[in-house]
């Protein structure tokens, strides 16, 4: 929950900045909001959730994105729905949809991303 939680903070504060400030669409500050904070993401999950070092491997970097698209694709869709068919804010919409999606990339990285047998998961 630490990094998740951390992640998501970024993102909200990042979203809020690029749509208030910069005057971007949400979708689209969304969109980079996820290229920037990614990375980030990648390695404090590696490092602290899986407990599996600091050291970036390729082919797992690869799983992580491969997780993390198909989670910006459902994240886009259902902001889209949130903000525009229903009517809520953006930012109530985003913590709403990072929720949903914590539980979502959690157990996809730790199936898929970070596995290992007999890993020890914080």
């Amino acid at each position: 929950m630490l990094v998740g939680g951390t992640c998501t903070a970024l993102n909200i504060v990042f979203l809020w900045w690029a749509v208030e400030r910069l005057q971007l669409s949400y979708l689209f500050a969304c969109t980079i909001a996820f290229f920037l904070i990614n990375l980030a993401g990648y390695i404090l999950n590696k490092s602290i959730t899986f407990s599996q070092g600091r050291k970036i491997q390729l082919s797992q970097l690869l799983r992580y994105y491969i997780v993390m698209i198909l989670s910006l694709c459902l994240n886009l869709l259902l902001m889209l729905i949130l903000v525009e068919w229903l009517g809520m804010h953006y930012l109530v919409a985003s913590i709403s949809v990072s929720f949903i999606l914590a539980a979502l990339n959690y157990l996809a990285h730790a199936g898929f991303t970070f596995f290992r047998k007999n890993a020890e998961i914080k």
